[in-house]
């Protein structure tokens, strides 16, 4: 818990900066991208494939040409992008660095918990209450992000995880797929 809190401090202190320069990457781009795992999901399950569609529709009608208040983002942001270096926990992996909503950054993070406690359901509990830590470490150096906001880009992450299961070939967690595209039809409605 307290690494989490660190995390989300540290996010915090990225995203007090611009990203000026970085590639800007919003829902539209997501929203784009998610279109590409549909045709290797319809080859396996046309049904599915139909659902996760219409799953990247809703997250379309849902987004707001607002290209305002974008800073700098890590792009991929997830615990599996972080080291512990002594008594520090520090952020790594900034390949996919981009310019965007700070909300996109905590929605992929929550997302990849979602994706953690479904293939680890163990620590599905722990998992469960890491996001107020992460947010109240967030809360310490920024205001609290658009929650609204955080939901349109969770759900484009849950999205954008099923979709990599295909496209990757990865058999074993085609199952855990439906839950997923449920997730983000319902963070959708919300």
């Amino acid at each position: 818990r307290e690494w989490m809190e660190k995390a989300g401090r540290g996010l915090a202190g990225l995203h007090s900066t611009t990203g000026a320069g970085a590639p800007v990457r919003d829902l539209r781009a997501d929203a784009d991208e998610l279109d590409d795992y549909i045709a290797p999901m319809a080859q396996v399950n046309p049904e599915l494939a139909r659902s996760y569609a219409a799953a990247v529709e809703l997250l379309r009608a849902s987004e707001r040409s607002d290209d305002s208040g974008f800073v700098a983002s890590h792009g991929a942001f997830r615990t599996d992008q972080f080291m512990i270096q002594g008594d520090d926990l520090v952020m790594i992996d900034l390949d996919s660095f981009c310019s965007s909503h700070p909300e996109r950054d905590i929605g992929n993070l929550l997302a990849y918990l979602t994706w953690k406690a479904m293939r680890q359901p163990q620590h599905a509990s722990f998992i469960k209450s890491v996001p107020k830590h992460f947010l109240h470490g967030y809360a310490a150096v920024r205001p609290s992000p658009d929650e609204r906001r955080i939901t349109l880009y969770e759900a484009a992450s849950l999205l954008k995880i099923a979709g990599r299961r295909f496209r990757s070939l990865t058999v074993r967690e085609w199952p855990k797929v439906p839950p997923l595209i449920t997730g983000a039809h319902r963070k959708l409605a919300a």
